[in-house]
């Protein structure tokens, strides 16, 4: 087995699609995908190759634990999955590197605009993209906050649309935890779109392909049809052309008012989400792209991708002994 196309996938858990496609791809080039998690029971390790189990993110010896398997497996391409590691990562691709592994992640700067909500709002604000109006709560008062109500309210950071929600009135502010960090921004009511794109080593966008969010389950799209929007394609590409130092897997979210057909942009998560197979599937295969850069190959010229594909995604199963 040629070891120069191992593929690394970290906090895999329940992304057995991910494993599948990187399988399907590491295959060709007579490779192995390997997964990572701090559960034994994650589903995934039963459908890579091999599978490793490491210490959780936070608890100190994450990454020296990767970078053992990196050395000890011969990884060219490392797939980090889930927002809490992309900063400790990205930060640490030079000495994944110097083992000759390619973390599939953007730069610091990059990752610190994506992870907080805040940042995100006022880095597209200030190179001109559409974004909605957004207030942090820390501090306010009824008096100086302009906002009309209703507001949609989020956590800063976080994901899956946890503890998002409508708030009605200025004194429904005070049943949020106090401990987190919240944000109200001007609600927007029409069809949601997540814009899966591709950014190559060289900064160009290979690919923007807009996913309207036909159905949601605890926070992640559960149906999914591939939609052809020019106007979206093209100030999604020149978003992610425009971070810093941007590489890899970058989801764009958006709301397009359902009278209008104005469009906020409301989220940017550097990483592959779970509607991303939908792309994939629709001729845009940004794991193909990855393990081609990853191996020295300058990605193939992109042909057109499937419009009005649907995704209808469902649960599946894997089976084992629980004795071992």
């Amino acid at each position: 087995m040629n070891s120069g196309a191992t593929v690394l996938i970290t906090s895999a858990g329940r992304r057995g699609q991910l494993v599948h496609f990187f399988k399907g791809i590491a295959n060709k080039f007579n490779g192995s995908v390997l997964v990572a998690d701090a559960s034994k029971l994650a589903p995934t390790a039963y459908l890579a190759d091999q599978a490793f189990l490491v210490p959780r993110i936070d608890s100190g010896s994450y990454l020296e634990a990767l970078l053992e398997i990196c050395e000890r497996q011969s990884v060219r391409l490392l797939v980090p999955t889930i927002d809490t590691e992309l900063e400790i990562l990205s930060g640490a691709s030079k000495q994944f590197a110097s083992l000759g592994t390619l973390v599939l992640v953007s730069d610091p700067e990059t990752i610190a605009v994506s992870a907080d909500k805040q940042k995100t709002n006022r880095w597209l604000l200030e190179h001109g993209f559409p974004a909605p109006r957004q207030r942090a709560l820390h501090g306010i008062n009824e008096t100086t906050f302009d906002l009309p109500f209703p507001v949609f309210v989020k956590p800063a950071r976080g994901s899956r649309s946890v503890g998002a929600q409508v708030v009605e009135r200025f004194e429904d502010f005070s049943g949020l935890n106090a401990a987190d960090d919240f944000l109200a921004e001007e609600l927007i009511q029409g069809e949601e779109y997540t814009v899966s794109t591709y950014v190559d080593l060289q900064g160009r966008c290979l690919a923007a392909v807009p996913r309207q969010r036909v159905e949601v389950r605890d926070g992640e799209v559960s149906k999914s049809v591939t939609r052809h929007l020019p106007d979206v394609e093209n100030v999604c590409a020149r978003i992610v052309e425009s971070l810093t130092g941007a590489w890899g897997p970058l989801n764009v979210q958006l709301i397009r008012d359902s009278g209008s057909g104005d469009y906020k942009i409301i989220e940017i998560n550097a990483r592959f989400g779970g509607g991303d197979p939908l792309a994939w599937e629709a001729g845009a295969n940004a794991p193909k792209w990855a393990m081609m850069e990853a191996l020295g190959f300058e990605p193939e010229q992109f042909a057109d991708w499937k419009k009005n594909l649907a995704m209808l995604r469902f649960d599946d199963a894997v089976f084992i002994n629980a004795d071992e």
